[in-house]
């Protein structure tokens, strides 16, 4: 992501791209940490559509980039997460993910966070009643 924003910017190749997008994941940075000096978690959606079927991306090379894009600030900015599969279609047997990010250090919070979603939810197969 931060390598096509370079580009896309007619940045020069080599250092002055490693710089750009070490501007921009430090800017990613500053915003996780002010969100968490106000809340113990964030909580969104894993991707922007339910999983999809085998094959269906097939040729299209923005794949990748558009079912990651809620995913990459967290990674970029090294915080804690964890996707938790919140809903399933039972018509498609597809899943929605449930994202849930934590500040830097905190993955017992996240995993408490996300062991008690699981143990909320009554579709959930795996979670003994």
């Amino acid at each position: 992501m931060l390598g096509v924003f370079g580009m896309s910017k007619n940045v020069g190749a080599g250092e002055l791209v490693y710089v750009t997008a070490q501007k921009i994941r430090n800017l990613y940075i500053q915003n996780f940490r002010e969100l968490f000096s106000k809340y113990d978690l964030l909580i969104s959606p894993s991707s922007p559509s339910y999983a999809l079927s085998l094959g269906a991306t097939e040729g299209d090379p923005m794949f990748g980039e558009l079912q990651d894009m809620l995913l990459e600030p967290s990674s970029l900015a090294g915080i804690c997460g964890i996707s938790v599969p919140m809903y399933r279609d039972d018509k498609t047997n597809l899943y929605l993910g449930l994202n849930i990010m934590a500040d830097f250090f905190q993955e017992e919070k996240l995993l408490q966070a996300a062991y008690a979603f699981e143990q909320s939810t009554s579709w959930n197969s795996w979670v003994e009643e």
